[in-house]
């Protein structure tokens, strides 16, 4: 058995030999580099769905802080006028806007972490593929 084993293992090796030699190398650093492109494209556009995001949160939060201030002025109005149930509503919807503001602030620092992870990722990507486009000029 073992010695069925090693022929198989040898017929293996020089098959996968002669497979590289038949394989063009300039070819597959081309097919390497056109991948390692498009993975590029991709992680990009990854990216400029994140930033949009962030700017949508942004957006959405210069909202409620908005809105916080009108419920406020809405919150002085009733209690000066002694309308103790509007008051309580008017107290609910601030409630519910800021844990809103809240919720979104985390959305938006774990974006920003997120994103500049990415833009990290994607500046180490993009020197490996100059380094490959280098060697296949060479």
């Amino acid at each position: 058995m073992p010695l069925i084993n090693r022929l198989s293992q040898l017929f293996k090796a020089d098959a996968n030999a002669i497979l590289d030699c038949i394989e063009d190398p300039e070819q597959l650093l081309k097919q390497a580099i056109r991948e390692m492109q498009d993975n590029i494209n991709q992680h990009v556009q990854q990216l400029k769905r994140l930033n949009y995001e962030a700017q949508k949160i942004s957006a959405n939060e210069v909202d409620i802080q908005h809105s916080i201030k009108q419920l406020d002025e809405e919150l002085d109005i009733c209690l000066a006028s002694e309308k103790q149930d509007l008051a309580r509503i008017v107290i609910r919807k601030k409630l519910l806007a800021q844990r809103i503001l809240q919720n979104n602030t985390g959305k938006q620092k774990m974006l920003k972490k997120k994103i500049s992870n990415s833009e990290k990722h994607l500046s180490d990507k993009q020197n490996s593929l100059l380094s490959m486009q280098q060697k296949s000029d060479v």
